[in-house]
């Protein structure tokens, strides 16, 4: 039997939350730096985002990949799946169910991106991740790299 799916954040039990089933990647780029996007205030995030109902994982992150930052990508494996329960102010309570995936870009297809793509290196961009569920998953990524080489 396999371990449970980690869980980030405090849970209120006395609060309703939302679901949010979604695909997230780790992009690692030439010079062993990855890809984030940029939202508003400068926070940080991996690509992807919300599934569409009956949508796959894996064609929701292909589609929020080309959505915000333009460019076509290839799944290369699945790290693993996490939930991280968060507060948004004005919004309401989330748990984000996400599906992490490692994934290389492959041509740029558009420039009208609904965010910003960074470049980091993962010590760095891990810091400042708003989700301690995308810090782990690039810690999970960062390892089974390690172990390719």
């Amino acid at each position: 039997m396999s371990d449970p799916d980690p869980e980030f954040g405090v849970r209120q039990p006395e609060m309703v939350y939302r679901e949010g089933p979604g695909a997230y990647a780790v992009i690692r780029g030439t010079d062993n730096r990855l890809a984030f996007v940029s939202s508003k205030g400068g926070r940080l995030f991996l690509p992807g985002g919300g599934l569409r109902p009956g949508e796959p994982p894996e064609d929701a992150l292909l589609r929020e990949i080309i959505e915000e930052i333009g460019w076509r990508a290839h799944i290369l494996d699945r790290i693993g799946g996490a939930t991280q329960f968060q507060a948004v102010e004005g919004e309401g309570y989330f748990a984000i169910r996400a599906i992490y995936f490692r994934a290389r870009l492959i041509e740029q297809v558009t420039t009208g991106c609904e965010h910003e793509m960074v470049w980091l290196p993962a010590a760095t961009a891990t810091a400042l991740m708003v989700r301690e569920s995308d810090a782990w998953a690039i810690s999970r990524a960062c390892s089974r790299d390690a172990m390719l080489r």
